[in-house]
């Protein structure tokens, strides 16, 4: 016992969640550098959504525009599954490629932080819907051990008529989604 009558594995759970709190704490380096490439794929993206005005009215998407952007987001896994850094790095939106600077960049960046992108074991596309200026493309992926993950892209229509990824949003899934 210390001072005070507490058991000393008191002190120790404490100083252990201490710790993990320090570990996760928002001010930590590595948790500053995520939120400011956040905080820099956010602004990029409003930029963006201001810069090339509505798509559509809210609702569903054309079927023109839905098939380029399936294809779009299904080359870049096909870039990713193939180590193609160049071209994944291509069908990234402009404000992406000016925060990562070159391919492989881009990659390692994918390759740390979205493995189950990276090399997804299998891809279903659900219905795009319009969301603001963007198309939101969700797809239910499958990683290597066989997880399932829901990975939510928002696709822009750039100046020259292309559309690119400007983010991409993953999120653990527990079950297959109806298409």
């Amino acid at each position: 016992m210390r001072g005070g009558g507490k058991p000393l594995d008191f002190d120790l759970t404490r100083r252990s969640r201490r710790k993990q709190c320090i570990m996760t704490s928002p001010e930590s380096p590595a948790m500053t550098t995520l939120s400011a490439l956040r905080r820099r794929l956010l602004l990029g993206l409003a930029a963006g959504m201001l810069a090339f005005g509505p798509l559509v009215h809210a609702g569903e998407v054309p079927l023109q525009d839905a098939a380029h952007v399936r294809m779009v987001v299904q080359a870049q896994l096909e870039a990713f599954s193939s180590g193609d850094a160049a071209k994944a790095f291509s069908l990234a939106a402009p404000g992406i490629q000016q925060m990562f600077g070159t391919p492989d960049r881009f990659m390692s960046m994918v390759r740390a932080q979205y493995p189950m992108v990276h090399r997804a074991a299998s891809a279903t596309f659900l219905r795009p819907e319009t969301e603001g200026n963007l198309v939101v493309q969700r797809v239910q992926v499958t990683d290597a051990a066989g997880s399932p993950w829901l990975v939510t892209y928002m696709v822009q229509r750039q100046k020259d008529k292309h559309w690119r990824i400007g983010a991409c949003v993953v999120v653990a899934g527990t079950h297959r989604l109806m298409t």
